[in-house]
């Protein structure tokens, strides 16, 4: 017993945990019929266990020191310490059970905003971490929020010819693609050439991303949508390994959304799919990439 605890003294100085956990288990059983004698093997379990975050266990530990050297000065301070970190973590399982609840709350009130609309939301399959930190509803991706009884969004915008995209946030589902634009390019080119702090600094060498010249596009069902007459957080897992199957993506369509029609327009689409966050392509008709867009999509071009 004796060398089996002082070489989990000797492994506790190392911070080898787990061997410091079963030095004293093995002295502990070896010398159960003498507890009073076990003092340090329990509180250096204790010391463990507390090292490696696993305080319940710690706890129990430490009882059996107590009852073996009630006053025991060091026992009945890790006994204190571990008792404060068992109330700080009761207190973070609270406050993450309530914020579950707060999300599911508000995953249902989005559910059900969406059905009214006749939108479909699928699961988030890409990375926007780059983009914000957000999430909502069971913490798979952003919300729409709600103001004055409008959805709105946070949108995803693609210039696959530049290989670059914009996190568009706070678009009110009633205000179409052309004002929302108009925020961001300018008018024609002209324009551009007058104010070129309005050109996005990757068009700045051929100002080809106008507003007479964009062309906005979304994919038909870029992922599967979730039951929409369920919870979303009971699917949306499942809808995830659902992804990872391989899809004929030449079934699927390339849809141009006039310029004029609202966002709300284009996500109640019967073929749209939110995939998580609305995502949106945009290509210039005036860049030689435009007849590439259209040979790489040929015969899956439509107009909503």
């Amino acid at each position: 017993v004796a060398l089996l605890s002082n070489r989990a003294a000797i492994n506790l100085k190392r911070k080898n945990y787990g061997s410091v956990i079963r030095d004293c288990a093995k002295a502990a059983s070896v010398n159960s019929a003498k507890p009073s004698t076990n003092v340090k093997v329990y509180y250096r379990a204790a010391r463990a266990f507390y090292a490696l975050g696993r305080f319940s266990e710690a706890k129990v530990a430490l009882k059996h020191a107590i009852d073996a050297d009630p006053e025991n000065k060091l026992v009945k301070k890790l006994a204190e310490e571990v008792k404060s970190k068992l109330k700080e973590a009761k207190k973070r399982k609270l406050e993450k059970e309530r914020h579950q609840i707060k999300l599911r709350g508000e995953d249902e009130i989005m559910r059900k905003e969406c059905m009214k609309r006749n939108i479909k939301v699928g699961p988030l399959i890409m990375d926007i971490g780059n983009y914000t930190q957000e999430t909502a509803g069971t913490g798979k991706f952003p919300h729409p929020k709600i103001a004055s009884g409008a959805l709105i969004w946070n949108v995803l915008l693609m210039y696959p010819e530049h290989s670059t995209s914009d996190y568009v946030q706070q678009w009110n589902e009633h205000v179409t693609f052309g004002e929302q634009l108009e925020l961001m390019f300018p008018k024609t080119k002209n324009d551009a050439k007058e104010s070129p702090n309005l050109v996005p600094e990757w068009d700045r060498h051929s100002l080809d991303y106008t507003m007479d010249n964009l062309a906005v596009f979304f994919e038909e069902r870029y992922v599967r949508p979730l039951d929409m007459s369920k919870m979303w957080e009971k699917q949306y897992e499942k809808a995830r390994d659902l992804e990872r199957e391989k899809e004929d993506y030449t079934k699927k369509h390339r849809v141009r959304v006039k310029v004029d029609k609202s966002l709300l327009e284009a996500l109640s689409d019967p073929e749209y799919v939110v995939p998580g966050v609305p995502v949106f392509y945009i290509v210039s008709t005036a860049s030689p990439y435009w007849k590439i867009y259209q040979e790489q999509h040929s015969g899956r071009l439509r107009i909503l």
